[in-house]
């Protein structure tokens, strides 16, 4: 626009510039050639559109300006930094735990190999169940412990979730048991950083210190376990759960827990149990005619657990002399 040519500077503009400037506002060309700045006037002085702020402060205007975009910038870029940490974390806890479901799923189809295909996935998918359903107990107890919640709101927590699974009270009361006695150790890697603040930060220091946790423990959670123990048979399987836990089988095969710490005290663990109302003597009696039947490999906790029973048939036959 040559109407603002004169706006570019303060300075005089000369005769000659002048006489350019009206030739190319005209069509024409300039009678001489004229040395331009074409970065400032444009090409052949043809002039740019300058917009010149008030008081003359357009570079600081500007300096403004660029600063607010670099800052915006520079929070965009930390927030999508911060967001792409977090769904790092995500993968990662995700990825193992797939890991981790793969693992086992193997371990046992290959251990299911020889059977029938058809079955073999059945055993294969309620494994995974099963797996699932015991993180969900697990969770679920330890929710209740950390927010203090009744015991009678427990049992509707885990009753619902119970019917959800289609489980059995004989479920929910095995997990809930080798929660409770986890809960006397440090926290194994598989518990959230939420729950770790239950767990004791290091181990009892000899074995009589680890009855006394164990009896803690099971002494404040007895009355929870009882509504979930309706019979003998349900007892029976709390006590094969507790062998697989203690020997790190089944369920708690690699699983990182510390059952294998109970078995130094595998028959005062069944003694606390039957003092706590948890475990009865006709329920004993019926795992340790069970487990007669076994393979030698598979009477490692009977034989355990025979100073245990031992006491019961003594204390049995006193009560019947009496």
């Amino acid at each position: 626009n040559v109407s603002n040519v004169s706006n570019v500077s303060n300075s005089p503009i000369s005769s000659e510039a002048s006489a350019a400037a009206a030739a190319l506002a005209n069509g024409g060309v300039p009678a001489s050639d004229m040395d331009f700045d074409t970065h400032v006037v444009g090409k052949m002085g043809a002039g740019y559109l300058w917009r010149v702020g008030v008081g003359g402060h357009d570079s600081e205007s500007e300096h403004a300006a660029n600063t607010i975009t670099r800052l915006r910038q520079s929070i965009a870029y930390d927030v999508h930094t911060v967001l792409l940490d977090e769904q790092h974390r995500i993968d990662r806890v995700l990825a193992a735990e797939e890991t981790f479901l793969e693992a086992s799923f193997a371990s046992k189809t290959n251990d299911l190999a020889s059977e029938d295909s058809d079955d073999s996935e059945d055993a294969a998918m309620e494994m995974m169940q099963d797996h699932h359903f015991k993180e969900e107990v697990s969770e679920t107890f330890l929710r209740c412990i950390k927010e203090n919640i009744s015991q009678e709101n427990v049992v509707i927590e885990l009753n619902g979730l119970k019917i959800a699974e289609d489980k059995t009270f004989a479920d929910c009361a095995r997990f809930i048991l080798t929660t409770c006695l986890g809960l006397c150790l440090p926290a194994p890697g598989g518990v959230i950083a939420e729950y770790q603040g239950l767990y004791p930060e290091d181990r009892p220091a000899n074995l009589r210190k680890l009855l006394k946790r164990t009896h803690a423990k099971l002494g404040a959670w007895a009355s929870l376990l009882q509504k979930f123990l309706k019979n003998e048979d349900d007892q029976i399987e709390v006590l094969l759960t507790l062998e697989e836990f203690c020997g790190a089988e089944g369920d708690f095969e690699d699983t990182g827990e510390f059952g294998a710490e109970f078995v130094a005290i595998f028959p005062q663990l069944l003694q606390a149990m039957y003092d706590l109302d948890i475990l009865t003597e006709d329920a004993a009696f019926a795992w340790a005619e069970e487990k007669k039947h076994a393979s030698e490999s598979e009477k490692k906790f009977l034989n355990l657990a025979q100073p245990f029973l031992d006491w019961l048939e003594n204390a049995e036959s006193e009560s019947d002399d009496d």
